[in-house]
Protein backbone atom coordinates (compact mmCIF):
# COMPACT_ATOMS: atom_id res chain seq x y z
CA UNK A 1 0.00 0.00 0.00
CA UNK A 2 1.66 3.24 -1.12
CA UNK A 3 -0.76 5.97 0.98
CA UNK A 4 -4.11 6.23 2.20
CA UNK A 5 -6.14 8.88 -0.33
CA UNK A 6 -5.28 10.93 -3.34
CA UNK A 7 -1.57 9.56 -4.74
CA UNK A 8 0.89 12.44 -4.45
CA UNK A 9 4.04 12.95 -6.24
CA UNK A 10 6.65 11.24 -3.89
CA UNK A 11 4.36 8.61 -3.74
CA UNK A 12 4.44 7.99 -7.22
CA UNK A 13 8.45 8.64 -7.36
CA UNK A 14 8.65 6.06 -4.22
CA UNK A 15 6.42 3.27 -5.84
CA UNK A 16 7.66 3.51 -9.23
CA UNK A 17 11.37 4.72 -9.16
CA UNK A 18 13.57 2.21 -11.18
CA UNK A 19 11.16 0.65 -12.84
CA UNK A 20 9.84 3.03 -15.86
CA UNK A 21 11.52 2.93 -18.76
CA UNK A 22 12.36 5.90 -20.62
CA UNK A 23 10.34 5.07 -23.56
CA UNK A 24 7.10 4.27 -21.23
CA UNK A 25 4.16 6.17 -22.12
CA UNK A 26 1.57 6.96 -19.15
CA UNK A 27 -1.73 7.19 -19.15
CA UNK A 28 -3.77 8.52 -16.46
CA UNK A 29 -6.74 11.04 -15.72
CA UNK A 30 -6.01 14.14 -15.39
CA UNK A 31 -4.65 14.46 -11.84
CA UNK A 32 -1.73 17.33 -11.00
CA UNK A 33 0.88 14.08 -9.26
CA UNK A 34 0.46 12.10 -12.93
CA UNK A 35 1.00 15.47 -14.68
CA UNK A 36 4.52 16.50 -13.03
CA UNK A 37 5.83 13.06 -12.62
CA UNK A 38 5.45 12.57 -16.17
CA UNK A 39 6.61 15.96 -17.04
CA UNK A 40 9.55 15.56 -14.66
CA UNK A 41 10.15 12.05 -16.14
CA UNK A 42 10.09 13.24 -19.51
CA UNK A 43 7.56 10.55 -20.69
CA UNK A 44 4.62 10.53 -23.15
CA UNK A 45 1.77 11.45 -21.32
CA UNK A 46 -1.92 10.33 -22.50
CA UNK A 47 -4.50 12.10 -20.06
CA UNK A 48 -7.80 11.22 -19.90
CA UNK A 49 -10.15 14.02 -18.86
CA UNK A 50 -12.84 14.33 -16.54
CA UNK A 51 -16.21 12.83 -18.28
CA UNK A 52 -14.02 11.25 -21.05
CA UNK A 53 -13.50 7.17 -21.32
CA UNK A 54 -10.17 7.57 -23.51
CA UNK A 55 -7.82 9.89 -25.54
CA UNK A 56 -7.58 7.47 -29.21
CA UNK A 57 -6.39 3.98 -28.27
CA UNK A 58 -5.83 4.85 -24.58
CA UNK A 59 -8.07 4.28 -21.29
CA UNK A 60 -8.21 3.83 -18.13
CA UNK A 61 -11.31 1.38 -17.72
CA UNK A 62 -8.65 -1.77 -16.47
CA UNK A 63 -7.47 0.44 -13.51
CA UNK A 64 -11.49 1.76 -13.33
CA UNK A 65 -12.62 -2.21 -13.32
CA UNK A 66 -9.88 -3.24 -10.56
CA UNK A 67 -11.51 -0.26 -8.04
CA UNK A 68 -14.85 -1.77 -8.80
CA UNK A 69 -14.32 -5.19 -8.30
CA UNK A 70 -11.79 -3.93 -5.07
CA UNK A 71 -14.83 -2.06 -3.47
CA UNK A 72 -17.48 -4.68 -3.81
CA UNK A 73 -15.06 -7.01 -2.82
CA UNK A 74 -14.43 -4.90 0.64
CA UNK A 75 -18.15 -4.32 1.37
CA UNK A 76 -18.49 -8.17 3.14
CA UNK A 77 -16.44 -7.05 5.80
CA UNK A 78 -18.89 -3.99 6.69
CA UNK A 79 -15.98 -1.66 7.40
CA UNK A 80 -12.38 -2.06 7.42
CA UNK A 81 -10.19 -0.18 9.70
CA UNK A 82 -6.93 1.62 8.04
CA UNK A 83 -5.27 -0.23 10.32
CA UNK A 84 -5.81 -3.51 9.02
CA UNK A 85 -6.16 -2.02 4.93
CA UNK A 86 -2.91 -3.51 4.03
CA UNK A 87 -3.80 -6.79 4.80
CA UNK A 88 -7.10 -6.51 3.33
CA UNK A 89 -5.41 -5.77 -0.07
CA UNK A 90 -3.05 -8.49 0.35
CA UNK A 91 -6.36 -10.81 0.45
CA UNK A 92 -7.77 -8.94 -2.38
CA UNK A 93 -5.26 -10.51 -4.51
CA UNK A 94 -5.95 -14.10 -4.10
CA UNK A 95 -9.24 -12.79 -4.96
CA UNK A 96 -9.04 -10.97 -8.60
Amino acid sequence: MICKGRVGYKDLELLYSGYIDNDAIICSDNYKSYIQFGRDLKLDHKRIMRDHRKNGIHHINHINSLHSQFKKWMKKFNGVSTKFLANYIGLSGAMF
